[in-house]
């Protein structure tokens, strides 16, 4: 009988070490069981989204860096046979993304599980949303609050370039998603003007622009290329707009 608690301080050990053959050669293992092979892939996922393998390593893994789901059901066929365990490599999948990437949409995951109905898969996005740490980010001009989102690991904002949506659209960019807050003719604000990051006081600020400065709270600015942690709630002024951000 396999020890699984060996076996899953030795495939940490591995990814700790970065001894990618000897990872892959665990993960294959046919001696083990189907739950914990479904365990070694959760924690393999954490670790390939987090730490991808450099060249050549990734070119000889058993799965490809950024992997789904789908990757290790054909690598391990009895991972797919188990609505249970689909319901929990889908909620892993979605948390890594999450923390160190972008989320899958509720349509590609219905499209992509289809052994689970729309509402199942609802369920569980919610209810990783809730676990994983996240800030909310209001716009407001004025008393009116123009929109209202939330972030996990960062967000961009600024105003619209050539060929994005207007506000308050968003799009996807190097650094994970950016909130357009202001029209391309707003030279209040700048294209690329914060970065948003979650800390551990609560929230940091990046001023990503050249020109504008930000005004935080009453009295503080964030000059451009400046940085600050701050704890929160926290009222941000860009121009006639307030971000709002709260946990």
């Amino acid at each position: 009988m396999i020890d699984e608690t060996a076996v899953f301080a030795a495939f940490e050990a591995a990814w700790q070490q970065r001894h990618y053959a000897e990872v892959d050669r665990l993960l294959c293992d046919p001696a083990l069981s189907r739950d914990t092979a479904a365990e070694l892939v959760m924690i393999d996922l954490e670790y390939r989204w987090r730490f991808p393998l450099p060249a050549p390593d990734c070119d000889r893994a058993v799965v490809p860096n950024e992997p789904q789901v789908e990757d290790y059901c054909r690598l391990l066929p009895g991972l797919a046979d188990h609505q249970e365990l689909s319901k929990d490599l889908l909620s892993e999948e979605y948390r890594v993304r999450l923390r160190w990437s972008e989320p899958p949409t509720l349509e590609d995951l219905a499209r992509r599980f289809g052994c689970l109905s729309r509402q199942v898969i609802e369920g569980l996005v919610q209810r990783v949303q809730q676990e994983v740490p996240h800030r909310w980010i209001s716009v407001v001009r004025g008393e009116t609050e123009l929109v209202r989102t939330r972030f996990h690991r960062s967000l961009e904002v600024g105003r619209q370039s050539v060929g994005q949506p207007p506000p308050f659209g968003e799009v996807h960019v190097a650094e994970g998603r950016k909130l357009i807050i202001a029209a391309l003719d707003n030279v209040q604000v700048s294209r690329k003007q914060l970065r948003l990051s979650c800390a551990a006081a609560g929230v940091q600020l990046e001023n990503l622009s050249s020109q504008v400065a930000v005004k935080v709270g009453f009295r503080s600015w964030v000059r451009p290329g400046q940085t600050l942690e701050n704890a929160l709630p926290l009222t941000v002024a860009i121009g006639d707009l307030e971000l709002r951000i709260t946990r």
